[in-house]
C-alpha cells in the first residue's frame, strides 16, 4: 500500500492482496523493500496502541475513539486503520502538491491570479494561519481542480457486506447491477472525475475558475459529482488539514519564487500517473527555481 505496487488480481478472495509480483519482484527485490518497510511501520503503530491501551489518559484523539470501540474493533483493524491514515496523509498530500505545481506551471495565468489574490489578503511574509484559509478562494480552487484531474487515490474498491442493488440510471443507459455480499466494487476516481457527461466538454482541461462563483468566492463541488476526498462515512477525516497545508504551502512558494519547468509537455500531451495506489507522477518533475525580484527587494 502506497509503496508504488500495484494490485492487478481481481478476485473474491481478498487472500490475493497479500500475493506479490513473484517473478517481477524478485528481480529487483521490490517486495522485500516494501515487507521491510510495512513491518517497521507495523511495529511502531503496534508500540504507539500498546503504550495508550496500558495508559489511564484520555487524549481525545482519533486513537481513543477506535479504542473505546474495542468491541468493534480488534487491535489488528485499528492498526490497519492507522496506518492507512498515516499512508493517505503522505503519499496523497505529497502527490496533490506536485500535481498542483505542475499544472500551475503549464498554466501560468493562474499563478498571476494566486498572487494577486495573496496580496489582497495581505498576510504579508508571515505564514498563513489555519484561520485564515477561509480566505484564501482561488487558492482553493486550484487545490479542488487539481484533485478532480489527479485525486489523492485515482481507483479504490471496497467489499460488500450483504447483496445490494447499484440502481440503473436511465439518462446513460445503464441498468442495474446486481451486488452479492463479498463481491469486490473496483472504481476509478481518476477517470470519472475526467468524465464529459458529468463535467462537460472542457472536463480534461484544468479550469480552477469552475468552482468559482459569480462574486468570485469558492464554492466546493458537491459529491457524488466530485470525490476526492471520498464520500459518505468513509469520507477522507484530514479534508481540512490537507486544505491548509496546500493553500499555507503553495502560497508561500508562488508569493516568494518564479518557477520554470525545464522539459515543457507538448501542447496536448501530459504527465502520467504510474500504477500505484497513490497518485505518483510518472518520473522526477524538474524545475529551476529563482527568488523572484519583490522577494529580494523586501
Amino acid at each position: 500500500m502506497a509503496f508504488n505496487l500495484h494490485l492487478e488480481v481481481i478476485t473474491s478472495d481478498t487472500n490475493c492482496l497479500d500475493i506479490p509480483d513473484v517473478i517481477s519482484d524478485s528481480f529487483d527485490g521490490t517486495y522485500w523493500k516494501f515487507s521491510t518497510a510495512r513491518n517497521h511501520l507495523r511495529d511502531i503503530i503496534n508500540q504507539i496502541i500498546s503504550e495508550r491501551v496500558s495508559s489511564k489518559k484520555e487524549y481525545g484523539d482519533y486513537l481513543d475513539a477506535l479504542l473505546s470501540e474495542e468491541k468493534k474493533h480488534d487491535i489488528q483493524e485499528i492498526r490497519d486503520m492507522l496506518m492507512v491514515l498515516f499512508l493517505a496523509g503522505r503519499d496523497s498530500t505529497l502527490g496533490t502538491f506536485i500535481w498542483g505545481m505542475y499544472e500551475l506551471c503549464r498554466n501560468p495565468e493562474w499563478i498571476s491570479l494566486l498572487r494577486k489574490e495573496i496580496e489582497m489578503v495581505g498576510t504579508g511574509d508571515n505564514v498563513i494561519l489555519f484561520k485564515e484559509v477561509e480566505k484564501y478562494h482561488l487558492h482553493r480552487a486550484v487545490l479542488f481542480e487539481t484533485l478532480r484531474l489527479w485525486p489523492g487515490l485515482p481507483k479504490n474498491a471496497r467489499v460488500a457486506m450483504e447483496d445490494d442493488v447499484l440502481p440503473a440510471i436511465d439518462a446513460s443507459n445503464l441498468p442495474t447491477v446486481n451486488i452479492s455480499k463479498g463481491d469486490f466494487v473496483l472504481w476509478s476516481d481518476y477517470s470519472l472525475m475526467r468524465s464529459s457527461e458529468v463535467w462537460g466538454p472542457d472536463a480534461e482541461k484544468f479550469n480552477p475558475g469552475r468552482h468559482i462563483d459569480s462574486n468570485r468566492k469558492f464554492v466546493a463541488p458537491k459529491a457524488p459529482k466530485f470525490h476526492g476526498f471520498g464520500f459518505g462515512p468513509r469520507s477522507c477525516p484530514g479534508e481540512t488539514l490537507s486544505t491548509y497545508e496546500f493553500v499555507s504551502i503553495i502560497s508561500l512558494i508562488i508569493r516568494d519564487f518564479d518557477i520554470v519547468p525545464l522539459k515543457v509537455q507538448p501542447e496536448g500531451k501530459e504527465r502520467a500517473l504510474v500504477e500505484a495506489l497513490s497518485s505518483f507522477m510518472d518520473g522526477p518533475f524538474y524545475v529551476t527555481v529563482k527568488l523572484r525580484e519583490e522577494t529580494m527587494a523586501n
